[in-house]
């Protein structure tokens, strides 16, 4: 009886201890590589593209958050750091990938954008003009920025507010 209970002790504080690791000590650590992701980011930014510092940062930024991606999906902003970094080292499939998981939890006007960018990085044109509209039909701040360089989107966004506006 003893023998039983002591197995059913020590099951009960493995159980606990994934439990913590799973709900909290996961959590928390891909919240910090977010936090030092971003800050990264806004490092590289200030770098010349294709820099080679702009890549081992962005290299590392990719290498602490990919586990957080695959572990918890539903991480926004871990998505979003790790796409940039894809972009930066030069792997826009990858970040493509992530940004189209990423609008699987969450509709961010900026995920369109971004997604947008990628399909038009890869020439995917149609796609990333269906994007960059869903993006100003969202924030319509975007339409400034890419209507400029992209007038199918200014066409597109002003098809729809007319289709949908009553008269």
């Amino acid at each position: 009886m003893r023998a039983l209970r002591a197995v059913a002790i020590v099951i009960t504080l493995l159980a606990t201890i994934y439990a913590i690791d799973v709900w909290v000590v996961l959590p928390y650590e891909c919240n910090l590589n977010v936090k030092r992701g971003m800050k990264r980011i806004t490092s590289f930014e200030s770098l010349p593209q294709g820099s080679l510092e702009a890549v081992r940062l962005a290299r590392l930024t990719a290498d602490e958050l990919e586990p957080c991606v695959l572990r918890t999906g539903s991480n926004i902003g871990a998505d979003m750091v790790l796409a940039a970094s894809y972009r930066v080292v030069g792997q826009p499939r990858r970040a493509l990938e992530v940004y189209e998981l990423a609008l699987e939890y969450d509709r961010r006007p900026e995920l369109y954008f971004n997604l947008g960018q990628v399909q038009a990085e890869l020439g995917d044109q149609l796609s990333a003009v269906r994007n960059f509209t869903t993006a100003c039909l969202y924030d319509p701040e975007y339409f400034d920025v890419i209507s400029k360089e992209q007038p199918e989107v200014r066409n597109a966004v002003r098809a729809y507010l007319q289709a949908n506006t009553p008269q």
